[in-house]
């Protein structure tokens, strides 16, 4: 990889760091918002796959269950879902935040590249993103 590359990874991993550590500094209540509700699909998933090496194909604990392989929060199949499972619900959560923060930021950036567009130009448009 050319130097001038992993300068700009590098740059966009620390605007992700800094980012990550402005929203979760301030992370006191857990129940804030909807992350409780975050929080519980992510540990249905888990639980189900952990304890009982199963799909979760059925959520027993909204409206006296509803399928959730159709759910639209089921995120199962999202290649994040590994870091949930190795870290934990609330760590790997957070974890995913950075990592999508990450990959939009680089996904931005060579995208503009792509057609054509400055360096300074494709930066900004990255940090707008």
């Amino acid at each position: 990889m050319p130097p001038e590359k992993n300068k700009i990874l590098l740059f966009f991993f620390a605007v992700s760091l800094l980012w990550w550590v402005l929203v979760f500094s301030y992370f006191q209540p857990l129940s804030r918002g909807d992350w409780d509700q975050s929080f519980a699909y992510h540990e249905l998933q888990r639980k189900t796959i952990i304890n009982y090496h199963q799909l979760p194909l059925w959520n027993p604990y909204i409206c006296g269950g509803q399928p959730w392989w159709a759910h639209p929060n089921c995120d199962v199949l999202s290649p994040f879902f590994i870091l949930i499972l190795i870290f934990g619900t609330i760590k790997g959560t957070l974890i995913i935040h950075f990592v999508q923060v990450f990959i939009g930021l680089s996904g931005m950036y060579y995208l503009s590249r792509y057609f054509k567009l400055s360096l300074i130009l494709s930066l900004i448009n990255s940090i707008f993103f």
